[in-house]
């Protein structure tokens, strides 16, 4: 579901409600994101998303020291 669909939606929503009433196209959204939620949580790097760890900080040189 991204951004450029939802004039898509918005033309559809209305025809949609009409023919179905308001449940059914609201139904149907909200399974429609939570099988995009639901597909994300599949993914085993997002399962396993880890905060990196800080690396110790070194010592700095002088300027112009070799």
């Amino acid at each position: 579901m991204s951004l450029a669909a939802m004039p898509l939606g918005y033309a559809l929503a209305p025809l949609a409600a009409d023919a179905f009433g308001a449940a059914v196209p609201l139904a149907v959204a909200g399974l429609l994101v939570l099988a995009s939620c639901g597909g994300t949580s599949l993914v085993p790097g997002v399962r396993r998303l880890t905060w990196p760890t800080a690396r110790e900080p070194q010592a700095a040189e002088p300027a112009g020291v070799r």
